[in-house]
């Protein structure tokens, strides 16, 4: 049985950027992983994101996501 999980995910700045918003210090962005897990070991689907959300998890609630920032 898995203990735990780990995610690496790259983007090129250059995505980030390519309609108009800046990244890097002092630029406003926001961070969010969430993920379903799906176990013949669990009752039912398992919600987890960072940063964690309320009881009632929405990962759609853009006003939850983490603030990210960015420093050289």
């Amino acid at each position: 049985r898995d203990a735990g999980w780990t995610a690496e995910m790259a983007i090129q700045r250059k995505d980030l950027e390519k309609y108009g918003a800046k990244f890097g210090p002092g630029c406003d962005w926001r961070i969010f992983m969430s993920r379903y897990n799906y176990s013949r070991y669990l009752p039912g689907r398992e919600l987890s994101s960072f940063p964690k959300q309320a009881e009632t998890p929405n990962f759609h609630l853009y006003e939850e996501y983490g603030k990210l920032e960015l420093v050289k």
